[in-house]
Formats: C-alpha cells, structure tokens, sequence
C-alpha cells in the first residue's frame, strides 16, 4: 500500500516520518496547505498513490479533487486540551478561527470545561483574513487556528496558536488507512 501524507505545517511531517517507520506501507510524505496540498495531492494520483492522509482545511479541499480514499488527521480532545492548556493564562482576548473540524472541536471542549471562547468557522480560505481583521479590531489578542490561520492572524500582528494533532491523532489515522485499503481491496 502506497500512502502519500500531506502535512499543512513542518511539525506535523516530522511526526508522520517518525510514526511511519513502524508502518507496514510506503509512506512519502510532503508539506502543503490547502491549495498547495491539492497539488500535491493531483500529482500523487499519477504516481499511484493508493491513499492520501491530510488534516482540517486542506483534507477537506483534497476530497473534492481526487478519486482515491482521503483519510483526515482528526483534531482529537488531546489535541484541544494541549492547546486550551497552553493558552489560558495568555493575557487578552483569545478566539478560535478555522475550519469546521477545528472550530467545532475547540467549542465542545471550551463548553466542557466551561472556559469563554470565541469559535468562528470558515469554509474557504478567503473567509479567514475578514474575521482576523474583526477579532482584531474587537481587542482581540490571541487565535488560535491552523497552519493557513496562524500565517495570517501573525501577519496582523496577533499572536497565533498552531493547534496541533499529537501522536494518537496521527496513530489513528494510519490505522484508519490500513482499513479503508483493506476494504477497497
């Protein structure tokens, strides 16, 4: 089997590399965000890929340009607790901005642990800098989001918070694509 993994930021790809050695298939695995990430995505197609791995935005836009499975890196309640974690002692107003499977995690766990939050939901790129600005000008600090979202929240002058997918997210998604091979198979 024949996995090609597209990383939306360089920590994630060294996670991948290290978790893949202990894999029973082919892993290559390259850096690319959303549109970025579809290229790459096309250009696996030809070589043969049998199975993409992605995270958030850029899984979601490579679904609906490639015919292979495409197995999304889920963002788990590990992976938001690290963050909140991290993040509730920083001074100022802190919003969470990304798409759907970044900001609906993030608003279940802030709910859970009764912690006030802000959570916006983008569907398309274009939609993140128009809420950045607003945040911004509201008085807000700090955002957390994805790769694309922390870029650009930085680029305003606004401290941004990579959410990151830990070791059992990454785990889970190679296990989820031996399945769905072995199904297709």
């Amino acid at each position: 089997m024949k996995v090609m993994a597209i990383a939306p930021y360089n920590g994630l790809k060294e996670l991948m590399i290290n978790l893949g050695e202990y894999e029973e298939f082919e892993l290559q695995v390259e850096i690319g965000d959303l549109q970025e990430g579809v290229t790459l995505a096309k250009e696996a197609l030809k070589k043969g890929i049998d199975v993409i791995i992605s995270r958030g935005g850029t899984a979601e836009l490579i679904q609906r340009e490639v015919s292979i499975p495409v197995i999304e890196i889920e963002v788990s309640g590990y992976d938001m607790l690290r963050v909140l974690t991290l993040v509730k002692d920083y001074p100022g107003k802190t919003a969470i901005v990304g798409f759907s499977p970044i900001s609906e995690g993030a608003s279940t766990i802030c709910e859970i642990l009764d912690i006030n939050m802000s959570s916006y939901k983008v569907r398309e790129e274009e939609e993140i800098e128009p809420i950045l600005i607003q945040l911004h000008q509201e008085g807000y600090m700090n955002i957390i989001g994805d790769a694309v979202t922390v870029k650009k929240a930085e680029n305003l002058g606004l401290n941004g918070i990579l959410l990151t997918s830990g070791k059992e997210s990454v785990l889970k998604s190679f296990q989820y694509a031996k399945k769905v091979h072995q199904f297709i198979s």
